[in-house]
């Protein structure tokens, strides 16, 4: 494929399957690039390929949970969390427009910070139980804590 932009003048497709046309080698290479993306991010940012996993069970369990964190991430953000990211203004990706998953772990992050701040004060003293969603809205207030990111 002849390359109109860029540095690389071609990009070369390879198959195995000797029938198939150049348009279904490139119509299949287009379907599966979301799958590919999915588990670059999969490795990249859960760790998907750094298990220290040993015994046979957890090999073939982290695999699939990995795979559940990342489908539950993405349902959460998707559902719920949306409204709290924003396109984060980089000067050298100035075109970016759409969010990544990156953009979705750094939403998270966000959203658990308080929890995470709760957590270690109560496990710190002693008195981890259940958490008031109340009372963190309380702590939230006095802290002077906004659950919209920094514009």
């Amino acid at each position: 494929v002849r390359c109109t932009s860029g540095k690389v003048p071609f990009q070369v497709f390879f198959c195995t399957d000797p029938h198939m046309s150049a348009l279904e080698v490139l119509q299949g290479y287009a379907r599966r690039w979301n799958l590919e993306c999915t588990f670059r991010d999969l490795k990249q940012f859960l760790g998907f390929e750094d298990s220290s996993a040993t015994s046979e069970k957890a090999v073939t369990r982290t695999a699939p949970f990995v795979g559940l964190v990342f489908s539950l991430l993405v349902i959460w953000f998707v559902e719920s969390a949306s409204a709290l990211a924003q396109v984060p203004l980089r000067p050298w990706y100035a075109r970016k427009k759409n969010l990544s998953f990156e953009d979705i772990l750094r939403t998270a992050r966000f959203a658990l910070t308080p929890f995470t701040d709760i957590l270690v004060a109560r496990c710190v003293s002693g008195k981890l139980g259940e958490i008031d969603n109340d009372r963190r809205t309380e702590e939230w207030a006095i802290e002077g804590r906004s659950m919209r990111p920094a514009a």
